[in-house]
């Protein structure tokens, strides 16, 4: 049995909102709790602001950037890697990377433009949405965008 990833090419998929928020990854609210010490709830709602992140990155052709405590959560999906793999073909058609590397200084005015892009999307956001004021110089544990 082939996996997807043998596969030459993933046809991609116009997503929709509905169904992407509609997945559900009960290990990894559970993850999300236990790693970064959330309550239930708070997990449940940053993962919510992960697919939807996600969406974006889908919508817009990967050029978005996370904010750092959706990053986090993007981190903590990706090392469920076929759990990852799954819901991209699923949602997407087409697999949605993670390129750590550049200074979130130097990719600050990408993440102001997801989280623009995010408001008229989705209309109140969540502190998950949140920008710190020292990102990228007291942070250097956050990453880039997609790809």
């Amino acid at each position: 049995m082939k996996s997807w990833i043998a596969k030459e090419k993933m046809t991609e998929k116009t997503p929709t909102l509905n169904k992407v928020m509609a997945y559900q990854n009960e290990r990894l609210v559970k993850t999300l709790q236990r790693k970064l010490n959330l309550t239930r709830m708070g997990a449940i709602l940053l993962f919510e602001d992960l697919k939807r992140f996600l969406y974006l990155c889908a919508i817009f052709k990967n050029n978005c950037a996370p904010t750092p405590k959706i990053d986090k959560a993007w981190h903590e999906f990706i090392l469920n890697t076929r759990d990852y793999a799954d819901f991209n073909e699923m949602q997407f058609g087409l697999f949605l990377h993670h390129r750590p590397g550049i200074p979130k200084r130097k990719s600050l005015p990408l993440i102001e433009k997801t989280k623009d892009n995010a408001k008229k999307a989705f209309g109140d956001l969540s502190s998950n949405w949140n920008i710190p004021a020292n990102i990228g110089f007291d942070n250097p544990d956050t990453c880039d965008m997609c790809v």
